[in-house]
């Protein structure tokens, strides 16, 4: 009896720590910065996790809708086969199948893709690869992270961006390490950009020419820049987001903005600066409270 009870000791020693392993959670991030298992206030992004990544056969798999909606891949899905194209690129995976194809080449996977809880799981290093993004196991922190590369803006690689607040006397810079981040932000820009308008008479970056100036009614304060950077002090493209201020007391009209961007000016969605700001929040930013000028280059 004795015997047996040390036996069962001994495999109980040996079943927790696996179990403790298998039950402990797992976070995806991009570029360093996790992704929120749920929707934060001020988050009105896709960056966010339905449910979250798990393991199987060593191999980390995540939601399908990882792929689609955070990744930008287009997926189609003709049970049991799941399609992803991204670029010029097409990827196939089956459920319950280890065979999956890249383009014409066969790839065995460590595990085949499966259906849990209603959602359908895709091994995210195979896909996230395919995608020409790097994949890193962090085991102690229990978190893979992929790490996006720069893409390419005006014939450079953008690897970040940078969110400016002018607030007058003072400026809130918010840096974003991240290409993934940088694209979505120039994206969404370019989707939010309307048509092509003529200059305003008066706008500026300082409200004391308005001040001075009280004759000239409507008036267009630049309230934001993104910096699209190629390195740390360099940037390709620096779009410019103008609030109109009525003709009292310097109040903002916060249905009327204009986007000054690559020398053109353009009418832009009223909810902008939300849209965009919603990509700050979810970021692991470094707010700076001062001013800090980046080179545009032309």
């Amino acid at each position: 009896m004795k015997k047996f009870m040390i036996i069962m000791l001994a495999l109980l020693m040996f079943i927790a720590p696996v179990q403790a392993q298998a039950a402990a959670k797992i976070d995806l991030a991009i570029d360093g910065v996790v992704v929120p298992t749920e929707r934060v206030e001020g988050n009105n992004t896709p960056f966010y996790l339905e449910a979250r990544p798990q393991m199987r056969s060593n191999s980390v798999f995540v939601p399908v809708r990882v792929v689609s909606e955070i990744l930008g891949g287009d997926v189609s899905w003709e049970n049991p086969n799941i399609n992803i194209k991204y670029e010029d690129l097409t990827i196939n995976l089956t459920v319950g199948s280890r065979t999956a194809y890249r383009g014409e080449q066969k790839i065995t996977l460590p595990a085949a893709p499966y259906v849990r809880g209603g959602y359908t799981y895709v091994p995210i290093r195979f896909v996230a690869e395919a995608f020409n993004c790097d994949v890193e196991w962090q085991a102690k922190k229990n978190l893979v992270n992929i790490q996006t590369r720069p893409w390419e803006l005006n014939g450079q690689p953008v690897v970040g961006a940078v969110f400016f607040v002018n607030a007058n006397t003072h400026a809130l810079i918010y840096p974003m390490n991240s290409p993934y981040m940088a694209g979505q932000m120039y994206q969404k820009i370019l989707a939010l950009r309307g048509e092509e308008v003529a200059a305003p008479e008066n706008y500026g970056t300082t409200l004391h020419k308005y001040v001075e100036g009280t004759e000239a009614p409507n008036f267009y304060y630049q309230s934001n820049v993104y910096y699209f950077l190629i390195d740390e002090d360099n940037a390709v493209s620096a779009p410019e987001v103008y609030h109109l201020l009525s003709d009292s007391n310097e109040i903002p009209n916060p249905d009327i903005y204009l986007l000054h961007m690559d020398g053109k000016w353009y009418d832009v969605a009223p909810d902008i600066i939300e849209q965009l700001y919603g990509w700050v929040v979810v970021n692991d930013y470094e707010q700076l409270d001062y001013y800090r000028t980046y080179n545009v280059l032309e």
